[in-house]
């Protein structure tokens, strides 16, 4: 796909198993939206919990392990990320017209288009997934995408950190200036998100997850795979995940970390975990197709994100729970049509030279 999610390297050449990570984190997210959230009937729990562990950190720590900070990296960005962004604002606003066009004409529901389009507009502007309010006023969220716009927030404030290191001449000067500064734009914005206001377009979220891109960006060519460190981050995840069950989740989306150095090095530890398993299943030429299953979903993540904001929004799920009486064969059965959907998208857009543009 691009470097904006580590899907295409600088010399070309992919790196699978990057990708069967994504994949699992992609769908992780599509996962974690259905628990306790659009009227699901599995509640707010354990499993949630579990999945905010790492489904985002991993996103973002790939993110920067393939960012290279050079001249034109900023725009690049900008592009691969904003294009998607902009596309799924306009797309779900048409949808919702026609969605809300059709209930008028079957049932005489009010319809409104300047409504719907000011709402979605408003919500495009102000890019909040989590949060809505700002000074006092609650604006409309626009959801899943938000990321879009705090995965570039946070590759910017860090490219221009980085750049600015360029001036020291010492690599251990350039390192110290690096994390402090980093540590310190991130805190300003989960301390302001907490006790001022939340600003718009997921400037907060932005900050929130500088720490895992920092900590990507700082393990490019210092990666190491063995027994010690997997089993190190493995125990690091595991106590992270204890916590998180402790009422203590982390939510780079609010810029919550109730327990920050946890919370980091725990998302660290998670990417690796995964990262660590699925090289070793390459390696071993093991569990192919599942593999390749994750792959297919890793390489098109921004496609599966984008497509999926927009079936939460326009698709009324619930309507399953009236055919199977089961709410565990239900969810099982909405979360598979959901991938089924991403698929038939993944296809779709990569068949549209227009699309692919605007994805690729």
């Amino acid at each position: 796909m691009d470097e904006v999610t580590g899907e295409k390297m600088e010399n070309k050449i992919r790196i699978q198993y990057f990708d069967c990570v994504k994949g699992i984190a992609i769908l992780s997210i599509v996962l974690g939206h259905m628990v306790g959230f659009n009227g699901h009937m599995l509640e707010d729990g354990y499993l949630i919990d579990f999945l905010f562990t790492y489904h985002v950190p991993v996103f973002l720590t790939i993110s920067g392990y393939f960012l290279k900070v050079k001249k034109g990296t900023e725009r690049k960005y900008c592009l691969r990320l904003l294009k998607p962004y902009i596309f799924a604002t306009i797309a779900i606003t048409i949808l919702f017209i026609f969605r809300k066009l059709g209930k008028f004409l079957l049932t005489g529901e009010r319809f409104d288009l300047a409504e719907i389009i000011v709402y979605w507009l408003v919500a495009g502007l102000f890019g909040a997934g989590g949060r809505t309010d700002f000074l006092g006023f609650d604006f409309p969220r626009i959801g899943a995408i938000w990321f879009l716009l705090a995965l570039l927030w946070s590759v910017l404030i860090l490219c221009f950190i980085v750049k600015t290191s360029f001036r020291f001449s010492n690599e251990k000067t350039k390192l110290l200036f690096i994390v402090c500064v980093t540590c310190v734009i991130s805190t300003i914005g989960v301390l302001s998100a907490k006790y001022i206001t939340w600003l718009p377009l997921s400037i907060q979220s932005g900050t929130a997850a500088l720490p895992f891109i920092l900590i990507g960006y700082l393990s490019q060519g210092k990666l190491q795979f063995n027994k010690r460190i997997e089993v190190s981050s493995l125990l690091i995840w595991s106590l992270a995940i204890f916590r998180s069950f402790s009422n203590q989740r982390l939510s780079v989306c609010n810029a919550n970390y109730p327990d920050p150095f946890l919370n980091i090095v725990g998302g660290g530890a998670a990417t690796y975990v995964l990262i660590y398993i699925m090289r070793e299943l390459e390696q071993k030429n093991a569990l192919k197709k599942i593999r390749a299953f994750l792959n297919f979903f890793g390489r098109n993540s921004i496609v599966v994100l984008t497509f999926h904001l927009i079936e939460t929004k326009i698709i009324p799920w619930r309507f399953m729970y009236r055919f199977v009486q089961i709410p565990i064969i239900a969810f099982l059965l909405i979360y598979i049509l959901k991938i089924i959907w991403a698929t038939v998208w993944i296809i779709i857009v990569n068949k549209i030279k227009i699309l692919k543009k605007v994805f690729y």
